[in-house]
């Protein structure tokens, strides 16, 4: 548990073992107080020896002993949110997606002080010639009249446009869905990699409106490839916005006393995925971060959400 960031190997090697189907692949994890080298090693090779393709990837060895791991269906957490009206809860991802659904629930039982970070430029209310509009072909058609006087352009400068116009859309509507439940709620376009920015939105939402009390970090980013074509800055746009992103939160809250942390992992972290080989370490070094911070926080509720594939489904791991 000192080094969460090795639990990202065992999201490597599962996301081998389904791109790289003749290659037996595994995540071997030694038990921390095993000292006797020897005995270990014996017990590596003789896993590695009588493995087959079909058996787990990730295993822990212990003297004399072997575990594996299953999931297992468990009662849908029950009890009251500890927050109290106006407490600062930090949220990543953005108003969009998952984390703005989040956002509305959490606004709506607990009435807080919602802080959201995203990517996106902060929302500005829509153009008249736009509001009213709701067909997708008739929304692009009026961005070509207003913003590009119906000269040539090409789809891809079209559908940007048009996809940077939904965008402000949604944000809008999230934001004012907030309100109406009777919560606060602050948005800031942000990369939450950026240490400097993030302790600046920070310290101006302190001095406006108390310590944060709770952080829910929800930022990601896909760059689907296989392991053999991934480039560097592939890797490092999805796992450090995760990870990178979480230790950032971290490090500028440590003056907060945290009610809670909740990590947005996914269920790729413990199956693997093809063509998602960052995604999966990445969030299975939130897992074991989240381990480790639940170890460190006794008064803080430490929750990693393993999210499903779009089915709604989803894993807690603490």
């Amino acid at each position: 548990m000192g080094t969460p960031l090795q639990g990202g190997l065992a999201g490597l090697a599962k996301t081998a073992s389904l791109e790289w189907k003749n290659v037996c692949c595994h995540a071997i994890d030694i038990a921390p107080d095993w000292k006797e080298t020897n005995e270990i090693a014996e017990t590596v090779v003789a896993e590695l020896l009588n493995s087959d393709l079909k058996g787990p990837v990730e295993v822990g060895l212990d003297s004399g002993s072997r575990f594996t791991l299953e999931l297992k269906s468990s009662p849908y957490p029950q009890g009251e949110i500890n927050l109290n009206p106006g407490d600062v809860v930090v949220i990543t991802g953005g108003a969009r997606g998952v984390t703005a659904s989040a956002a509305c629930a959490l606004a709506k039982h607990a009435k807080p002080t919602i802080v959201l970070m995203g990517r996106s430029s902060r929302p500005t209310p829509e153009p008249e010639w736009l509001a009213a509009i709701d067909d997708q072909a008739a929304i692009k058609k009026a961005i070509l009249e207003n913003e590009f006087s119906n000269n040539n352009i090409t789809p891809v400068q079209l559908e940007k446009a048009f996809k940077k116009h939904m965008a402000n859309r949604e944000i809008m509507e999230n934001l004012d869905k907030i309100r109406n439940s009777g919560a606060s709620v602050l948005y800031y376009s942000a990369d939450v990699r950026d240490f400097n920015k993030v302790t600046s939105i920070l310290n101006e939402v302190r001095s406006a409106h108390g310590p944060v009390r709770g952080i829910i970090h929800g930022a990601g980013a896909l760059e689907d490839c296989t392991i053999i074509d991934k480039t560097l800055d592939q890797f490092e746009n999805v796992f450090d916005t995760k990870v990178k992103g979480l230790n950032v939160l971290l490090e500028a809250t440590r003056q907060d006393t945290l009610k809670y942390l909740v990590l947005f992992s996914s269920v790729t972290a413990r199956i693997g995925n093809n063509g998602q080989s960052d995604y999966a370490m990445a969030n299975e070094v939130l897992n074991k971060i989240a381990q480790q911070e639940s170890m460190k926080r006794p008064d803080c509720k430490v929750t990693s959400i393993n999210w499903g594939p779009g089915t709604g489904e989803w894993y807690v791991r603490l």
